[in-house]
């Protein structure tokens, strides 16, 4: 798939494919740079808050199914794919200790949901969701409905509970693409070149920061540092930014060569990014500060989806190739080949969670 700044999709035998069939999600930064390695699925312990609980016991609605596999007992591949859930998800996802949100893109509609690893789902309808974010108390999705010429219609943040998927709140953004929850600011990356500021709890935009370049943008937030993507105007390359949380300005981080898509993930002071590299179909793993570029390792696939579990940096091709890098970007075990094409990854409930143009796929990672 192939997210592009003038609207939600393009025309790619991809994008009619995923369209066609079932797609899963890209992470949420946030919740994946916070969350300590995941217990295994047969070992949750009770949880209290409304983002950890996922469905409500009143919640009902259609029960997706799941197709199980068998795992190998290798150590070597970095996982082993647990269970495929038919549960129609494009490009965004957000993982809990019970499940994961996910958003879908159908046109000028859309829904938003949460499903169990058993498959469980329960859906509200909305505009088409491009991101996701959380905190303890809310879900937050960008939204962006075309018109019938490709244009964008209207544009939004809403805001709703994380248990009963009711709407509580909504504000008009410009072309919102990359959301992330950082204390009770909501930072909102956009296709136009801005990054705004939201309060979690009135959804009032309290900073409009410009971004040099534009395109479509993704947002990550480090300890105390918000990092987003975009592109130069031109279109050919990649610009990261960093900004203090309390005091931001623009630091900027321009990596060698490549042009198209990109994901972040941020730990610390530092943020991992998988970004579209200059041959076809290829990708590069780069760790930045904001000094810049400390380390690159090349990837054969370009760019899905990025998330941090445990001490492994996880990542996945849009080809459905499934891999994980340390912290210094060596590899930890053997690529897994899901043999469909994926858009994006998150970490929660024991799993990570590929988008894939089959389903939502669980994968049991090794380590």
């Amino acid at each position: 798939m192939r997210k592009t700044s003038g609207g939600l999709l393009d025309n790619s035998p991809l994008t009619s494919r995923i369209r066609a069939s079932v797609l899963v999600v890209a992470a949420s930064v946030w919740l994946a740079c916070t969350a300590p390695l995941l217990p295994s699925p047969d070992q949750h312990s009770p949880v209290s808050s409304p983002l950890q609980s996922g469905l409500s016991p009143s919640a009902t609605g259609p029960t997706a199914t799941a197709t199980e596999s068998t795992e190998p007992t290798s150590s070597g591949p970095v996982g082993f794919v647990h269970s495929t859930l038919a549960v129609e998800a494009t490009f965004v996802a957000l993982a809990s200790d019970r499940g994961a949100w996910f958003g879908t893109v159908a046109d000028h509609a859309g829904r938003i949901g949460f499903v169990t690893p058993e498959g469980k789902a329960n859906t509200v309808a909305t505009l088409p969701v491009v991101a996701l974010a959380a905190n303890g108390e809310a879900l937050f999705a960008a939204e962006i409905a075309n018109d019938v010429h490709g244009g964008i219609a209207q544009a939004r943040i809403e805001k709703f509970d994380p248990v009963t998927l009711e709407s509580l709140a909504t504000r008009s953004v410009d072309d919102p693409t990359g959301l992330v929850v950082s204390g009770d600011s909501l930072w909102v990356a956009t296709a136009t070149g801005m990054l705004d500021r939201l309060s979690t709890g009135s959804l009032l935009v309290t900073d409009r920061i410009p971004l040099f370049g534009e395109g479509w943008a993704t947002v990550a937030a480090g300890t105390d540092s918000i990092w987003v993507r975009n592109a130069p105007p031109s279109g050919h390359g990649h610009i990261i930014h960093r900004f203090d949380r309390e005091d931001p300005q623009d630091i900027r981080v321009e990596p060698d060569g490549g042009s198209g898509s990109g994901e972040l993930a941020a730990s610390g002071g530092e943020v991992y990014a998988f970004l579209q590299a200059d041959a076809p179909a290829s990708g590069a793993l780069l760790r930045l500060n904001a000094n810049g570029t400390l380390g690159a390792a090349d990837v054969s696939g370009a760019p899905g989806g990025i998330t941090l579990l445990g001490s492994s940096v996880w990542w996945v091709s849009n080809d459905g190739v499934l891999g994980a890098v340390d912290a210094n970007l060596v590899p930890s075990g053997t690529p897994i080949a899901l043999g469909t094409d994926a858009a994006c990854l998150t970490a929660g409930a024991g799993y990570l969670w590929v988008c894939t143009a089959d389903g939502l796929v669980l994968v049991q990672p090794s380590f």
